[in-house]
């Protein structure tokens, strides 16, 4: 298992376990968990980036005449540093991404957080489970032996 599997897999895992102790539920997702309720049109909104990745990707596919390796697709999106704001407040991403959402999917995700805080935490124990399980998966579905 590569380092950056490795880390990924960890940095997921904990994630989603804080997440699971603030009590929201979670689901398995392709690159770690989603939020259970959240809508698919949001989340994609919010998943700039990974959009841009993709057809960036997508394009260089094209171009090259081949499908591009995981390792070589991840390196095609753009800069994180050419896109982030600079020198703009916490307040004021939220409000920006507020602003993105329509008055039914903001009273949607507001629904989430009541659940969350008067119902009872999962047990760690299964989130960690739920974690090795999908890095298992994500590790051996293109090769039958990974390294330590």
């Amino acid at each position: 298992m590569s380092p950056f599997v490795y880390a990924t897999a960890v940095y997921a895992m904990n994630l989603a376990r804080l997440v699971r102790e603030m009590s929201y539920r979670t689901t398995p997702a392709r690159h770690g968990f989603e939020i259970e309720g959240v809508n698919d049109a949001v989340l994609r909104r919010f998943s700039k980036r990974a959009h841009e990745r993709d057809k960036i990707v997508s394009e260089m596919s094209k171009k090259l005449s081949r499908k591009l390796s995981q390792q070589r697709g991840g390196v095609c999106g753009p800069s994180k540093s050419d896109q982030k704001l600079k020198g703009i407040s916490t307040a004021e991403v939220r409000e920006r991404q507020l602003a993105q959402l329509s008055s039914e999917e903001s009273g949607s995700l507001r629904s989430l957080v009541t659940p969350a805080q008067t119902n009872p935490t999962m047990p760690v124990l299964e989130c960690e489970q739920e974690a090795l399980t999908h890095a298992m998966a994500h590790i051996f579905e293109r090769q039958s032996v990974a390294g330590a």
